[in-house]
């Protein structure tokens, strides 16, 4: 067993059927494969997979979840690791997994070779990857389509929001940015400072690089501060909520910062620990909803397999808009995101397999977190 697999996670062996005989013939349960570049304790990808799972379970797929450790994230690792996924005899009929670690071209090569469909999540497709690898379709017929937020309209959203709405006149930011080697990182970074340049509302000091960890989050505040001990901030701006919650650890190493109350933080993803942070009014702002790109994918890859493809409804690439939950809506949304939930609702009303009478879909934030409960 190679070190750099970290672990082939049978997601809903719990769950799956017993074959169905029709016409004397055995059908077996299609299988989906979704490929995570991190490990199940990053809080985003973890709520990504559940979602996943739950749409996954609705439409009767049986799914798994391949994750990496730290070791391994190095393009060659995570393609070998790929490939000893699709030589498998149970191998899935369908992939949901992202681009990342400059790994697009060796990624779908080896897709294209063992003719499996999939959808890529949550990376914009840079100038960069579209030249190498183009569009969807286009170099390789296997990849289907692209489902991604705007990262840059992001972290340019989540400063606007935190420069109009801290109630202080003299606004002073700095910036805890993603890892250079995922694009989602430098992009919203690239948001942040378009919303602070020529700014007169705000003094913008300084971003930094993390790892995306809350560890990292908080050694790299606590570096900042005092670094620029003297200048005031009382915003921190974060390209990911983990980084937020390592930052509010920090700020509590200082006995001149109240988070919530004379600092405050925004971050994205929506993440469990931070909407506590949200209704104590220790984070100020995040932004989210993207955690349902794999749900999204798995219905298209489904109705796709089965006779109904997308691209005349959604089109090849579509964008996953983002929504700020704050103090004045965290309740209602967080009553949504409820975890163990998911599996008691019905996805497949959502499928036009399911539903031909369906004429367009409806992927919408809002409308995926809003399906009733099944009885």
């Amino acid at each position: 067993m190679f070190k750099y697999l970290l672990f082939v996670h049978l997601a809903l062996c719990s769950l799956i059927l017993p074959f169905k005989l029709q016409s004397q013939d055995v059908v077996l349960q299609k299988q989906i494969l979704f490929i995570v570049p991190d490990s199940d304790t990053n809080p985003f990808w973890h709520k990504s997979i559940q979602f996943m799972q739950a749409v996954a379970q609705s439409l009767n797929l049986r799914s798994e979840s391949l994750l990496y450790s730290d070791s391994s994230r190095n393009r060659f690792l995570i393609v070998d690791a790929i490939k000893k996924q699709l030589a498998r005899e149970s191998k899935p009929q369908m992939i949901v997994t992202t681009f990342a670690f400059m790994a697009e071209k060796d990624v779908l090569q080896v897709f294209e070779e063992h003719k499996t469909p999939f959808i890529t999540i949550n990376t914009t497709l840079t100038p960069r990857i579209i030249e190498e690898v183009g569009l969807p379709r286009e170099k390789y017929k296997y990849w289907l389509g692209h489902i991604a937020p705007d990262d840059m309209l992001v972290g340019k959203q989540l400063a606007e929001y935190l420069i109009q709405h801290v109630p202080v006149k003299k606004k002073t930011m700095i910036g805890l940015s993603g890892s250079k080697i995922h694009s989602a990182g430098k992009l919203r970074t690239v948001g942040l400072e378009s919303a602070v340049k020529n700014n007169d509302v705000v003094t913008f000091i300084q971003s930094v690089g993390t790892n995306w960890t809350v560890s990292e989050g908080k050694t790299k505040t606590i570096q900042l501060l005092k670094r620029h001990k003297n200048a005031n901030v009382n915003i921190i701006w974060t390209a990911g909520d983990a980084l937020a919650e390592g930052a509010i650890m920090a700020t509590e190493q200082f006995s001149n910062f109240d988070a919530g109350k004379n600092i405050w933080l925004g971050g994205v993803d929506w993440s469990e620990k931070n909407i506590g942070y949200i209704k104590s009014s220790q984070q100020f702002v995040s932004f989210g909803g993207h955690f349902v790109e794999g749900g999204i994918a798995t219905l298209m890859l489904y109705d796709y397999i089965n006779g109904f493809d997308f691209k005349d409804d959604t089109g090849l690439i579509v964008n996953t808009p983002l929504f700020p939950m704050t103090i004045s809506n965290v309740n209602a949304l967080a009553n949504n995101i409820k975890t163990e939930y998911w599996p008691k609702i019905d996805f497949s009303m959502l499928s036009k397999k399911q539903n031909p009478q369906l004429k367009r879909y409806n992927f919408s934030v809002p409308k995926l977190l809003s399906l009733e409960l099944n009885n």
